[in-house]
């Protein structure tokens, strides 16, 4: 696993997040178009690191690699963002604590407690 601390560490000079959801689409005979799901969404990143000696960048790689085995999970935040986008210094959130309230059976979305009032989240 690639933790927080683990992806703080690391010098990213470029980082950009993606998510598709996997899906296949059949054209019957009689026209038309229809969908189906192949599964749950993939987030995919492209990140670029700075340059580095040979011995750091193979300890970057080292941890880096877990990631090509099946299932291995990575918690990273985009470090260029420096807060909400309504909010980049925390001034609204400062001395809050908002949780997930509830998560959506389709795993994308979600309901959150203990916003301000009338916080409005944007993306």
């Amino acid at each position: 696993m690639i933790d927080e601390t683990t992806w703080r560490l690391l010098p990213v000079r470029r980082c950009l997040f993606d998510v598709t959801e996997p899906q296949e689409f059949n054209r019957p005979a009689g026209g038309g178009t229809i969908p189906a799901s192949l599964g749950d969404p993939l987030w995919t990143a492209r990140v670029e690191l700075a340059t580095a000696l040979p011995a750091t960048a193979n300890q970057w790689r080292s941890a880096l690699s877990r990631l090509r085995r099946p299932g291995q999970r990575i918690d990273v935040f985009d470090p260029f963002r420096n807060g909400p986008a309504a909010d980049p210094g925390g001034i609204l959130l400062d001395g809050t604590t908002i949780t997930i309230a509830a998560l959506n059976a389709d795993g994308v979305s979600l309901r959150l407690d203990g916003l301000p009032g009338r916080y409005t989240i944007t993306p």
